[in-house]
């Protein structure tokens, strides 16, 4: 179907974005960009553009491992190559026009295979990086930051091997804190399985529900009530701790 028949088509019945991206369906195209958001789940990156000429929005998704992503973070500009499907572009080519990346100095707090989790006074992150680092470094690192408080690291700079210690949260801070943290304490319920794993967690003070996906089944298997838990980068949401792909837990 033509560029003219789907504007005729669908003309009236969808809003001035929606028929603009139905223009574009299936044709490859070159097209400048901005990036509004940056969301990672697993090995897989989402990222919202816009347009501005165009008053569009779409998205790509991406490997976590695109060499390009460490650079790409909210406010980004690139040039991008590919068709669309929907909303959806499936990249062909891009090339970085200004990279968005941000800074953070802290304490190495946890590590597993290319994770790590940064702590400082001030903030907790989840780091991608596919290099070997040290526990209890202190360092200084740059990359792209997705909303959930996962870092694509680009470039990491090593000051000392004798880091802060590990900034654990509160738990009765929880319920008023959105972002990543830093947790400990006794496993205290142990909740159904379903797309999420659930267990609640005590310390001194108050009592949290804790949920795990898929990468932590082993761990929902054998873990009982009493048990004493150190939980590095999970993700604090409306009351509830969240251990996704970007968590570490250990026991």
């Amino acid at each position: 179907m033509s560029k003219e028949e789907l504007l005729r088509r669908f003309k009236g019945l969808v809003d001035e974005e929606t028929l603009k991206l139905l223009s574009l369906y299936g044709r490859k195209v070159k097209i400048k960009a901005r990036v509004e958001n940056l969301r990672i789940f697993g090995d897989k990156a989402t990222l919202d553009f816009i347009n501005q000429d165009l008053g569009i929005r779409f998205k790509t998704i991406l490997d976590i491992n695109f060499p390009e992503l460490c650079k790409l973070g909210k406010g980004g500009i690139a040039i991008l190559e590919g068709k669309f499907s929907g909303d959806c572009l499936k990249l062909e080519k891009i090339k970085i026009l200004q990279k968005s990346t941000k800074k953070f100095k802290g304490t190495v707090v946890a590590v597993e295979d290319k994770l790590f989790i940064l702590s400082n006074s001030n903030c907790c992150l989840s780091c991608i990086y596919d290099s070997s680092i040290s526990e209890g470094t202190l360092i200084s690192v740059s990359g792209a930051v997705s909303d959930s408080g996962v870092v694509v690291v680009e470039k990491m700079c090593k000051f000392s091997e004798l880091g802060g210690s590990v900034n654990f949260t509160p738990l009765f801070e929880i319920a008023n804190f959105e972002g990543r943290v830093c947790v400990k304490g006794r496993i205290s319920g142990i909740g159904e399985s379903g797309k999420w794993y659930s267990v609640y967690l005590s310390d001194e003070n108050d009592r949290i529900k804790m949920l795990m996906c898929r990468k932590f089944y082993e761990f929902y298997r054998r873990v009982d009530i009493g048990d004493y838990v150190e939980v590095f980068g999970c993700l604090s949401k409306g009351g509830v701790l969240y251990c996704d792909f970007f968590t570490i837990i250990r026991s």
